[in-house]
């Protein structure tokens, strides 16, 4: 029963680890990683999507109902995943041309996109 909940929500669980890893790589790499951060961030939301897009289109449910996997679902997170990419891609240039660049930036990113994918889900 419990590894078909991690199955169903294998994209958010993928999402928190790399948002996790890349803040670990901003810390500890010192000096200015935010367009590495950032461009691995991208490719990590490229890759969640294609979890999403993977994931079947039956209906199914995940810890005791609280968590809900479907098509509309899906629709719904493909384009939360596909908005942020395009807002990180559109916003390199604007945090460092206004002295914003922080690693932290992508990051946060990450994890309010994590947030709504829960949210669709829930």
């Amino acid at each position: 029963m419990m590894n078909m909940d991690l199955t169903t929500a294998l994209p958010e669980i993928f999402l928190v680890c790399v948002a996790a890893i890349l803040l670990m790589l901003g810390v500890f790499r010192r000096g200015d990683s935010t367009r590495l951060v950032l461009w691995l961030s991208v490719i990590a939301l490229a890759f969640t999507f294609v979890l999403v897009a993977l994931a079947p289109g039956e209906r199914t449910t995940a810890f005791s109902g609280l968590f809900v996997s479907d098509l509309f679902g899906g629709f719904m997170k493909l384009l939360v995943l596909t908005g942020a990419a395009v807002t990180m891609i559109m916003s390199l240039r604007y945090i460092e041309r206004e002295s914003m660049a922080r690693f932290e930036f992508p990051v946060l990113l990450l994890f309010a996109t994590l947030g709504m994918m829960l949210m669709v889900s829930a």
